[in-house]
């Protein structure tokens, strides 16, 4: 296998005043133990303060944190490469878009979709990419898949 998919953690904060920006990302801070820096303000909304945290920091997020404030928790794909540096130059690597929305073939892509930037992940984009799409899997007390809706 040259290169496979993960799920990510990020946490996302939905922009308000500088003031209560702050405050959401001192409370984050205290209650994680972890340092978080704002970037510029931009014209986003929504901004990612950190990228790839421990389900630890999720579930305090999720527990603690994100009835009180615009916090938010976001799944990123994240593309691993198991053989490290190896033929890196040959399968390339996978980006957020960065322009306005585009297409290939068809399919529209969006600014923040990971898509094939260089090498083999670029020429074979159309061909590795998925749909997008929803799962709906209802599931009893013990986690055991009852019924999935597509």
């Amino acid at each position: 296998m040259l290169a496979r998919n993960r799920a990510a953690y990020s946490i996302q904060l939905t922009r308000g005043s500088r003031e209560d920006d702050a405050k959401a990302i001192e409370a984050l801070e205290s209650a994680t133990g972890e340092s978080v820096r704002l970037g510029k303000r931009g014209r986003e909304r929504t901004v990612r303060l950190k990228r790839d945290v421990k389900f630890r920091t999720v579930a305090i997020v999720e527990e603690r944190l994100r009835d009180e404030w615009p916090l938010d928790i976001a799944i990123e794909p994240q593309r691993l490469y198991p053989a490290g540096a190896l033929a890196a130059h040959i399968i390339g690597y996978m980006g957020e878009q960065q322009d306005d929305l585009t297409s290939h073939q068809g399919r529209p892509y969006a600014v923040g979709d990971y898509v094939g930037q260089t090498g083999l992940e670029r020429v074979y984009e159309d061909s590795l990419r998925g749909w997008d799409g929803v799962d709906y899997v209802e599931v009893d007390v013990r986690d055991r898949v009852i019924n999935e809706h597509p």
